[in-house]
């Protein structure tokens, strides 16, 4: 959910897809199936490779979008956690092992 790269679906109605989608335009379907590349805007913010599958008799679309790899659109937080060991030798004298 970080990257932006989802549709909100819940408590939503249907998303109507993209007019450049390819089931929206099934003239490149072959045997009821088609790949195209799509500039960045269409989908998402960045370019991406549409894969899609179309029922005519369950009147039904699939598509799977597949985004490159794109840098990172965030950093995530590294926790270091310290472990037994340098809590031990670490540790002042006279105090607790729990603190």
């Amino acid at each position: 959910m970080r990257t932006g790269a989802f549709f909100k679906t819940a408590g939503q109605p249907p998303i109507e897809i993209p007019s450049a989608a390819i089931p929206a335009a099934e003239t490149e379907l072959v045997r009821r199936k088609a790949t195209r590349e799509h500039e960045s805007g269409i989908w998402f913010k960045e370019p991406c490779t549409e894969h899609a599958l179309v029922s005519e008799v369950h009147d039904f679309a699939l598509s799977l979008i597949h985004l490159g790899d794109a840098p990172s659109r965030f950093e995530p937080t590294e926790v270091v956690e310290e472990d037994t060991y340098d809590r031990m030798v670490n540790r002042t004298p006279d105090s607790s092992w729990l603190g």
